[in-house]
């Protein structure tokens, strides 16, 4: 009744995409489910849920992969599997049945989309493998991606504009501007350290009350933090716990009394092992 009143209504469609789930009609259904992502933005994680649930089951999983037409689609699937904890193997097998390796090369951004909701989940392991797998960093989790590296976050340097400042890349290095009213994350790159003691470099011709580099545990206050360099280069050591299986490194703008406006400049920022 409803597909003779309107067969492009809303409520055809979710009729028409329930009655396929019913019939095991999942190439209808998936159909039927990219156009409500379309036309039912607010409804965007119910009709996702869908997916993620039809793509981790063995038996509709390869429909769902040859049917998905829209690039955001895939990668939101992509994202939940990786959010619902699909091993990394698992996951990059999706990515190659689903034909998106070339997005995350045209649009390095979209690696956070896969890997940050693995971090979430504090599976850091996990998360390093597959976004190593999407950037073709072909690191190790333990070697460090440095500031002349132009690798995505998370595991790469992630750079913010907002209303505390902005941070970008130059060479060598970062520059930006604090504007003073507030403090906040300017510059950051997550770190798997594992226990043990460590020396934080900053090589900075100018930072003195603007910005503050801090290494901290993901869930937690600050390990160490480095705010004046006023001989270029300032050092400190720390320790990490077991308590602690991965790190934020930060740059930060500071706020100050008169909420001026401040630039800043980073050459280095290393972190290497250091005696007790």
């Amino acid at each position: 009744i409803a597909r003779k009143r309107d067969p492009w209504s809303l409520e055809t469609l979710i009729l028409s995409m329930d009655i396929n789930l019913a019939y095991g009609d999942i190439v209808g259904a998936v159909e039927n489910l990219e156009v409500l992502l379309r036309r039912t933005p607010r409804q965007r994680d119910q009709w996702r849920e869908i997916l993620r649930i039809l793509a981790s089951e063995p038996e509709t999983s390869q429909v769902v992969y040859e049917t998905l037409e829209e690039d955001r689609n895939k990668v939101g699937v992509l994202a939940d599997l990786a959010g619902s904890g699909m091993d990394p193997f698992a996951l990059m097998q999706a990515v190659n049945k689903l034909e998106v390796s070339a997005l995350f090369e045209q649009d390095p951004a979209l690696v956070a989309q896969i890997t940050n909701p693995i971090v979430q989940r504090q599976d850091y392991d996990a998360a390093y493998q597959v976004w190593a797998a999407l950037s073709g960093a072909g690191l190790k989790i333990a070697d460090p991606v440095s500031l002349e590296d132009d690798f995505p976050p998370p595991f790469g340097w992630e750079f913010r504009s907002s209303a505390v400042g902005y941070a970008g890349r130059q060479k060598p290095g970062i520059v930006g501007e604090v504007y003073g009213r507030r403090s906040g994350i300017l510059a950051r790159q997550l770190r798997v350290l594992p226990p043990g003691f460590y020396q934080l470099r900053v090589d900075a011709p100018q930072l003195s009350d603007s910005a503050e580099i801090w290494s901290r545990c993901t869930e937690g206050p600050p390990l160490v933090e480095v705010e004046d360099t006023s001989n270029s280069v300032s050092t400190q050591k720390f320790g990490v716990s077991e308590n602690c299986p991965a790190q934020w490194l930060e740059v930060r703008a500071k706020a100050n009394v008169n909420a001026q406006t401040r630039s800043f400049a980073i050459d280095a920022i290393t972190i290497s092992e250091a005696d007790r």
